[in-house]
C-alpha cells in the first residue's frame, strides 16, 4: 500500500502545483462547454476521497457535511468557492494524505461495505477504494489541467 500513499501525495501536490497561481475569481470560473469550475474540481478531489474512504467506512469525515453536499458527485458546480473554505481545502489537501497513511497503518478501516461505483465496479475493501480514489483523483487532475489552460 505505500506505493498507493505515495501516489495520493504526488497527485496532490500536482494540484497543488495547478491551482496555487490561480485567483478566487479563477478558481470560480466555469469556462465554456464545462459543468464546474476548477474551484468545484479541487473540492470535489477532497470531498469523495473523505466519502470513498472515511464516511463509507463509518468513520468522522475530516470536511463538513454541508460541504461534501454541496461538492458530492452528481452536485451542479455552481456554487461560488469563498476564500475560508478555500483556505481549509487547501491545509485539508495537504494533510490527509498522511492521515489516510496512518489511519490505515493504525488498523482504523476494519469494515468496508461493498461500493457499486458509477465508474463500472464495485469496491470490496478499503485498499481497492484508496486505489480507485487515486485514479478518480488523476482523472480530476486531468480535467484540472485542461480547465486552467482555457482560462489561462
Amino acid at each position: 500500500m505505500d506505493f498507493q500513499f505515495q501516489l495520493l501525495k504526488t497527485t496532490r501536490e500536482n494540484i497543488l502545483t495547478e491551482v496555487n497561481t490561480l485567483s478566487l475569481i479563477d478558481l470560480n470560473h466555469i469556462p465554456k462547454l464545462f459543468n464546474n469550475s476548477i474551484g468545484w474540481q479541487v473540492v470535489h478531489v477532497l470531498v469523495t476521497q473523505q466519502v470513498l474512504l472515511y464516511k463509507l467506512a463509518g468513520q468522522k469525515t475530516a470536511i463538513s457535511e454541508t460541504v461534501i453536499e454541496q461538492y458530492k458527485k452528481g452536485s451542479t458546480g455552481k456554487q461560488a468557492l469563498s476564500q475560508e473554505l478555500w483556505n481549509e481545502v487547501l491545509r485539508l489537501l495537504q494533510s490527509t494524505p498522511n492521515d489516510l497513511q496512518n489511519d490505515y497503518k493504525n488498523g482504523l478501516f476494519k469494515q468496508y461495505p461493498a461500493y457499486p461505483t458509477s465508474y463500472g465496479i464495485t469496491l470490496n475493501s478499503i485498499e481497492e477504494a484508496i486505489t480507485f480514489n487515486n485514479i478518480h483523483e488523476a482523472l480530476h487532475y486531468g480535467t484540472i489541467r485542461s480547465m486552467k489552460r482555457i482560462i489561462a
